[in-house]
């Protein structure tokens, strides 16, 4: 799978890894495991909280139905491809439900993956499963952070 691929398919989020795609998340994961500490730690702790903080907005816009808010925490690569608060909503409420209506929401550690920060957060979503969102970060030109993409991986697990 070649960088455009992973780009696309990281920005459009999966509930579901195929045969394809899982291969190449278990590589990052595993592959960042040994730097994800190093690198994590050249983010500044503000920028931490920032990441954090970003992604707690959105949530809390998507339980408000407030699209436009909710819309402008994603990043411009992700604005320009739905183009609309309202197409990003209607994409949201289709395949992201544990994201849009979470009942239980517990940020993990961040991470780097090839370069990438990437937040991961435990949810409890609809019907009590569990699912692990993985949340690639994008610096702004004004250095502000905005969401780049959602991955959600079923969890059997729990939080830890």
């Amino acid at each position: 799978m070649d960088a455009r691929t992973t780009r696309r398919w990281l920005g459009q989020g999966a509930r579901c890894p195929t045969a394809t795609t899982l291969p190449l998340l278990l590589a990052l994961l595993l592959g960042a495991a040994g730097q994800a500490a190093t690198q994590a730690q050249a983010l500044a702790e503000g920028d931490r909280a920032a990441i954090v903080s970003v992604i707690e907005r959105q949530l809390a816009a998507f339980r408000r139905d407030d699209g436009r808010e909710a819309f402008s925490y994603a990043s411009p690569q992700i604005q320009e491809r739905f183009g609309t608060p309202e197409r990003f909503m209607e994409m949201v409420r289709q395949t992201y439900l544990p994201v849009y209506r979470p009942q239980r929401i517990q940020f993990l550690e961040l991470e780097t993956m090839s370069g990438t920060p990437v937040q991961r957060v435990f949810l409890v979503g609809p019907q009590r499963r569990n699912w692990m969102a993985l949340y690639p970060m994008r610096r702004t030109r004004e250095g502000e952070w905005r969401i780049d993409g959602c991955v959600l991986i079923p969890s059997d697990g729990s939080s830890t």
